[in-house]
């Protein structure tokens, strides 16, 4: 399945010009802003745009601003002191966590690897000696039953930060509670910068939402392969959740456009694109 071609910048310079449709001397009564997750923020925009699109009222009365990044923490943390309308998180909420948490849609996270190296298929064990360092090199890696490795150099890991709810997500599907990524690890703060380091290097390995997976291979986990067929149907493993956060209950525009993202037959298209709709 084709994934979409659209770049982020791309995308938001769309998503300002439809925001600029707003004549100054008409200003939307509500004014929609969020920050947060780099991985939902493409979806964000495509449910913006589409949800501004649904009704004539909705375009005259609703304005969104361009998302802000910072990974899912910032995302929690500010949509849970309404600094912004949506906080914007790819992790699942942990105990303690403030604001409300309200499920949009799923998402499919994949190892993935510099095409030149398209290692054919990896297992949870596997990955959890390559990424914890028990496992340091590709040759070690290849004779240990690791497929489709050309590589031979040492592995090096290019990963997301502690803020990331992709590194959250990673972290729980793949490696569990009592195994951790090792500190030998490039860290990086988006996923766009993760995802060219590990693009650029043949001896690297990561993981990334789906939808970014483009300019590197996506590996094959426990036999099935990550692409968004398998993601809806179950069949793939490495699935997880996307929300929005609010101070207290979603109200007014921004109960509506959460309903809409939930109900409308347009959001589940949208969705689909790249992702998992609830329904």
């Amino acid at each position: 399945m084709s994934r979409p071609r659209l770049t982020l910048l791309a995308v938001v310079a769309a998503f300002a010009a439809v925001a600029a449709t707003v004549p100054a001397g008409a200003a939307a009564r509500t004014t929609i802003s969020a920050s947060g997750s780099t991985s939902m923020q493409k979806l964000y925009i495509q449910l913006a745009k589409g949800y501004r699109k649904s009704s004539r009222r909705v375009k005259r009365n609703v304005r969104f601003l361009e998302p802000s990044g910072g990974a899912s923490d910032v995302g929690i943390k500010e949509g849970a002191s309404g600094r912004v309308k949506i906080g914007l998180s790819s992790r699942d909420p942990k105990s303690g966590d403030p604001g409300v948490f309200s499920k949009v849609a799923r998402d499919a996270v994949c190892v993935t690897t510099a095409r030149e190296n398209p290692v054919s298929n990896i297992s949870q064990g596997q990955v959890q000696s390559i990424f914890t360092g028990s496992v340091s090199s590709w040759s070690s890696a290849k004779r240990a039953g690791l497929s489709g490795v050309r590589s031979s150099g040492s592995i090096d890991l290019e990963v997301r930060n502690s803020r990331s709810g992709t590194a959250d997500a990673f972290q729980n599907i793949f490696l569990g509670q009592n195994k951790f990524v090792a500190g030998s690890a490039t860290e990086h703060r988006s996923a766009g910068a993760q995802a060219r380091a590990i693009g650029r290097n043949e001896n690297a390995i990561g993981y990334a939402s789906f939808v970014n997976t483009r300019g590197m291979h996506a590996v094959p986990y426990r036999g099935v392969a990550c692409n968004l067929r398998n993601a809806k149907s179950g069949r793939y493993f490495g699935a997880r959740n996307f929300w929005f956060v609010t101070r207290g209950k979603p109200k007014g525009a921004t109960k509506a456009f959460i309903r809409y993202i939930r109900r409308s037959r347009a959001a589940k298209r949208i969705i689909g694109r790249g992702f998992i709709p609830l329904r």
